[in-house]
């Protein structure tokens, strides 16, 4: 994720049309190590992986941030949370061991801090512009 936000840093619109793809993979990447973690960690790393790399390219992506940006952002950002909310699903679906209430209350979690996380920070780093002088 880090190597993303690196990414849209040195070459601005590439690395944000990848979030999506990465944000699902670090998801993954998390559920397949996480499997016999409780749901709610799983699914609080999943999340706070998603909201470190939005915030990371809002804040050190290149290019300006304007409304149409940030329009941008959240669009991809909700895309790659749709994403990774299917996978966190199909894991916990196929766990056996925890309780049918554990799993939807992490799914629940998932939502909250997602759907908290872009109404407080929804225009972050707005007007911000980065990269080389001109």
């Amino acid at each position: 994720m880090a190597a993303n936000v690196f990414w849209d840093y040195a070459a601005a619109p590439s690395g944000l049309m990848l979030s999506p793809a990465v944000a699902m993979m670090a998801c993954s990447i998390v559920l397949l190590k996480a499997s016999p973690w409780h749901p709610y960690p799983k699914a609080g790393l999943c999340a706070g992986l998603l909201v470190l790399q939005d915030a990371g390219m809002k804040l050190y992506g290149g290019g300006d941030h304007d409304l149409e940006g940030q329009g941008i952002f959240n669009v991809l950002f909700i895309i790659g949370a749709l994403l990774s909310l299917v996978l966190l699903a199909i894991a916990l679906r196929r766990d056996g061991t925890h309780a049918t209430r554990h799993k939807a209350g992490a799914i629940g979690l998932f939502l909250a801090v997602l759907v908290g996380y872009l109404l407080l920070f929804s225009h972050l780093g707005m007007g911000r512009y980065v990269g080389a002088s001109v």
